[in-house]
């Protein structure tokens, strides 16, 4: 089977999750969704965290009932925010005003909900949480996919809950850029195309 992804996204109503490919993209499993709640005590950087656990086990219990045998190799978040590449947090949620300057730990809450206990038998023994905003996942799937991929420089600005922005260089060597009004330093890309920081591993 191909190399596998756990994809996860974050929104400010739903967080979402799929099994893809990770050459194209290409769903393999049934799409989960979780509603978030609509009063700040049901929307603290816990609950929301929580959600996506949550959304991320059920994904992952329905398609290893049809492909047992499956490994996941990695699992990629795209949030509205801001990501903390040397801690690997979010923070400057756009949808999430109540947080105020809180730092969610994404990458440890959910390196510890699904690569550790009964969930790690879904992954492969080096799988890696990575954390991206919006604009870099809406830009790396149009450079490595879809309509930049013979370009050699490609911008993307993304409108929703909050304005971002990113740039890539170099095909996708490098990428530049943030989202709900902040931006994160140039990073390079990954050798498995996951074009943003490498914020946590399976120990």
């Amino acid at each position: 089977m191909e190399r596998l992804v756990l994809a996860i996204d974050l929104g400010g109503t739903n967080v979402r999750a799929a099994v893809v490919t990770s050459n194209g993209g290409r769903l393999v499993s049934d799409v989960s969704r979780e509603a978030l709640g609509t009063t700040d005590e049901t929307r603290t950087p816990t609950a929301v965290l929580a959600a996506a656990v949550s959304v991320a086990r059920a994904t992952l219990a329905s398609f290893l009932a049809t492909e047992p045998e499956a490994l996941i190799a990695a699992i990629a978040v795209g949030q509205p925010g801001h990501v903390g590449e040397r801690d690997g947090t979010m923070s400057r949620l756009a949808a999430f005003p109540n947080w105020g300057d809180a730092r969610a730990p994404v990458v440890s809450t959910l390196g510890d909900g699904l690569l550790t206990g009964p969930a790690a038998a879904a992954f492969g023994p080096r799988a890696t949480v990575f954390v991206f905003d919006d604009a870099q996942s809406g830009l790396a799937g149009e450079v490595f996919f879809g309509a930049g991929q013979l370009a050699r420089t490609v911008a993307a600005i993304t409108v929703g809950t909050g304005v971002g922005s990113a740039v890539a260089f170099d095909h996708g060597a490098y990428f530049h850029g943030g989202a709900a009004a902040s931006s994160s330093s140039a990073t390079r890309s990954s050798t498995s195309r996951l074009a943003s920081a490498r914020c946590g591993s399976r120990s």
